[in-house]
């Protein structure tokens, strides 16, 4: 639809821009609905926008089609849930503290799906996942980023959960603590293709995760003192730093393929985007949970059943659960709120060092992608690229 860059990245910038305006409005409405409506009702939002969706989308959206499109490949579809599924069920039981053989068997079962998957995309004629998109550098760095980032909104589950367990606020105030971060992240998308007009996206972007590990630092070491305030600040800042990734990356990696594999390419940066999100919840998630239980379980008050001990030690609601059936709840509460509060400190911690990791991919791998609208190299042309690529190697 867009073949000029800035026109492009104003386009994604508009598109993120009301992606998380939904994102804004959601927790919002969602939590007006809970506390008036029973908690099924926040799902029939999505009816109607999807009914309008099918009605408009064939009229309004262009359509390109690859002269020679294949089929879909079921084989490639069974392998990649058959790949991913056992790897997220072996996670999130060692997170439990299952050290059998089952949970690594599990995970090693899906690794090895996961390889005769790639060699399946290999030898297909139309595989499922190109492969040959990977040959080009620069786009498998920003697909590479791309993911990592979606690993890291973990975080966000974690603050969610700790606004209305840890804190005691009801769904709708826990929104309303997300406000600035969604705000900042919003004003961040349309500001990001504008500065990249003048300063290189590699450097913008690593300038952003440097604002984004500020905002993770300061979850890290004043939400003991501080609380609420402290999480709001540094989430709003983590919001802030990531948004010129988000924006800058696609608009990047579209411009590294040609418009028959603009369909794959995107295909693939959505993809990564969902399986990172989901991986993150699972792998930072379970150390979470494996830090809270850990902590909670040497810190229990006296007098519980075996089955209250098992219930608390499993999730923070689940102890604020039992905290409210027995008599003198407020020690379990307290200790299970300050067993979660370190689970998120860590968490923090570890996705500044993934941006940290993304800071420098940005700086190295990117450091030939210039301004947009530069000119001539702004975004080569996969054939330009593969032999960029080619004779960095040789060299």
């Amino acid at each position: 639809m867009f073949h000029d860059e800035r026109q492009r990245g104003f386009a994604i910038s508009i598109w993120l821009t009301c992606f998380m305006g939904g994102m804004l409005l959601g927790p919002l409405v969602g939590g007006v609905m809970l506390e008036h409506f029973w908690w099924g009702a926040p799902f029939l939002l999505g009816v109607p926008v999807m009914m309008l969706l099918l009605v408009t989308a064939p009229a309004l959206l262009p359509e390109y089609k690859a002269p020679q499109a294949g089929r879909l490949d079921l084989v490639s579809v069974i392998l990649s849930l058959g790949a991913i599924l056992p790897m997220v069920y072996g996670l999130k039981e060692l997170a439990k503290g299952d050290v059998s053989l089952a949970p690594f068997g599990a995970i090693g079962f899906g690794l090895l799906l996961a390889i005769v998957f790639v060699r399946r995309q290999v030898t297909l004629a139309h595989p499922l996942v190109d492969l040959k998109l990977f040959s080009n550098g620069a786009f498998t760095a920003v697909i590479g980023a791309m993911f990592l980032i979606t690993v890291t909104g973990a975080i966000m589950v974690l603050t969610a959960q700790y606004f209305q367990l840890v804190a005691g606020l009801s769904p709708l105030w826990a929104g309303l603590c997300g406000l600035p971060a969604i705000l900042l992240m919003i004003v961040a998308f349309m500001l990001a293709p504008k500065l990249a007009q003048t300063i290189r996206p590699g450097r913008l972007i690593a300038s952003g995760m440097v604002v984004a590990i500020i905002g993770l630092l300061i979850v890290v070491f004043l939400i003991e003192g501080y609380g609420v305030p402290a999480v709001i600040v540094g989430f709003a800042l983590f919001n802030l730093g990531c948004a010129p990734m988000v924006t800058l990356g696609t608009g990047i990696m579209m411009g590294f393929v040609a418009p028959e594999r603009a369909g794959a390419a995107a295909a693939l940066q959505e993809t990564s985007s969902e399986f990172g999100f989901s991986l993150g919840i699972a792998a930072l998630g379970s150390l979470g949970t494996l830090v809270y239980r850990s902590l909670l379980s040497g810190n229990l008050p006296a007098g519980l059943t075996e089955a209250q001990t098992h219930l608390a030690t499993e999730t923070l609601a689940g102890a604020a659960g039992v905290a409210a059936s027995v008599p003198d709840g407020a020690p379990l509460l307290t200790a299970a709120s300050a067993a979660f509060t370190s689970a998120l400190q860590l968490v923090a911690a570890v996705e500044a060092g993934v941006l940290l990791l993304i800071a420098i991919v940005a700086l190295t791998a990117l450091r030939g992608v210039k301004p947009l609208g530069a000119g001539a190299g702004a975004h080569p042309t996969p054939l330009e690229a593969d032999s960029k690529d080619r004779l960095a190697a040789a060299q």
